[in-house]
């Protein structure tokens, strides 16, 4: 069977086209082909629509969902809370650097806000976006880090273990997710 869309092979019986996503009508019982009909240049011009719902039916969204109402808005509060944990455990010694962590900590809340709002919205550069938010934390961390060495007047970076481990974490859960979202670009095209 082929999509009359993009014809493309797909399976017989199948509801979507599974590369275009176009929704397949399933044909009456007859045996008697349609007949031809010349269509119209505004008919060949025009793509046939295909609601986005119909594409979310295709697609396993589940992780999606989680993403967008726990996980993002659950890492924007972790984000605010460390903001209030700076100035729990304030040192007037390391003025600079706790002053530094509070303004990284509360624009990756609003970054991540922004970016939740993009994949509810299923805009295109969504997925983008939530990809860069893995980098963000290993930036600011080694940002955090060069901060507090020039204010303590060290020349030392070091990640310690539980700084390597957030590092493995983020270059796992980017490359998973990458994959996940570059399997349902359809559904971003807005």
């Amino acid at each position: 069977m082929f999509c009359p869309r993009c014809s493309k092979e797909i399976e017989d019986g199948s509801r979507f086209c599974n590369h275009c996503g176009y929704e397949i009508v399933p044909e009456a019982n007859s045996v008697k082909e349609p007949e031809p009909r010349e269509a119209s240049a505004a008919e060949e011009e025009q793509e046939p629509i295909v609601s986005h719902s119909a594409l979310e039916s295709q697609y396993g969204l589940k992780w999606y969902k989680f993403l967008i109402w726990f996980d993002i808005w659950a890492t924007a509060l972790t984000n605010l809370v460390a903001t209030v944990a700076y100035f729990t455990v304030f040192n007037p010694s390391m003025r600079v650097t706790m002053w530094f962590s509070v303004i990284v900590c509360v624009l990756n809340a609003v970054y991540l806000l922004f970016v939740r709002q993009a994949l509810a919205r299923w805009k295109t550069y969504g997925p983008r976006l939530y990809l860069i938010s893995f980098v963000i934390p290993l930036v600011r961390r080694v940002l955090t880090i060069v901060v507090a060495n020039i204010e303590g007047g060290s020349a030392l970076l070091a990640l310690n273990r539980t700084d390597f481990t957030n590092l493995i974490l983020n270059v796992v859960l980017f490359i998973v997710n990458f994959i996940y979202f570059r399997n349902r670009a359809p559904l971003f095209t807005e």
